[in-house]
């Protein structure tokens, strides 16, 4: 696999935040972990990282995203990254590429769509990620699911010779531990609240949007605002940001 080496991913200082989530997503995956566990009520923030893992690792092609309302996939990395798609056909054959179909009617097929859609992505062809968003309900019940996971965990890959394109499965609970049947094959970790580096930066988002067109605050006002949205999640903060200003 094209992985960065640590050092690389390391070549400028880092803020502890970031290091954190290096270390617990991004660092299990290079040493061969295929499937991460991600507690957090933060969606957004975990499909930002998500879409960052083509940058230490350019075999991730496309991210998947599964729920309850269906499947959905984008293209990671440069690739037709500003480019429109003015033709129809053109739009089709990336669909046929990138899509892993819809699953079959629950009175069709016994099988959940979640086992569907993780069974499509074993048997594909690109290199990607599939992310499982509030994936509770599943997790307590679809134990054909669960089985299925586990077997995709313990295959082992990012050998040399290993002619298979590299696959990951992100899994995203809100409340949720993992499986007691899980919990040794798949690396776990509770995205903590954002620190004052991420705070920072939805404070700089907020004010770049055309409705505010703030100056963005430095110096000790900066820092008494980022204070005042410790133990928000970036929602929250940006929400608090928008209101205030």
């Amino acid at each position: 696999m094209a992985w960065k080496t640590y050092a690389q991913m390391m070549d400028k200082k880092r803020d502890d935040e970031v290091v954190q989530i290096y270390e617990n997503v991004i660092v299990p995956l290079m040493c061969g972990s295929r499937v991460i566990h991600v507690r957090t009520n933060e969606e957004r923030r975990l499909e930002g990282i998500c879409q960052s893992l083509n940058s230490f690792n350019y075999e991730f092609v496309v991210l998947h995203t599964h729920s309850d309302s269906g499947t959905f996939w984008e293209t990671l990395g440069d690739e037709d990254s500003d480019e429109q798609d003015s033709d129809d056909q053109d739009s089709k054959e990336k669909d046929d590429m990138y899509s892993l179909g819809s699953p079959a009617p629950n009175e069709n097929n016994s099988r959940s769509s979640h086992y569907q859609i993780l069974e499509q992505f074993t048997l594909s062809n690109l290199g990607g990620i599939l992310l499982f968003v509030d994936a509770d309900k599943t997790l307590e019940r679809d134990f054909q699911f669960i089985r299925l996971l586990k077997t995709f965990a313990m295959q082992e890959s990012g050998e040399e010779d290993d002619p298979r394109p590299p696959k990951c499965i992100i899994l995203h609970t809100v409340e949720l531990d993992s499986p007691n049947s899980l919990s040794r094959e798949i690396q776990f970790f509770d995205l903590p609240l954002p620190k004052d580096y991420t705070l920072r930066q939805s404070i700089k988002d907020v004010c770049q949007q055309p409705e505010i067109k703030c100056k963005m605050p430095s110096g000790d006002t900066l820092q008494e605002w980022t204070r005042a949205l410790r133990g928000l999640t970036t929602s929250e903060a940006q929400r608090a940001c928008k209101q205030s200003l």
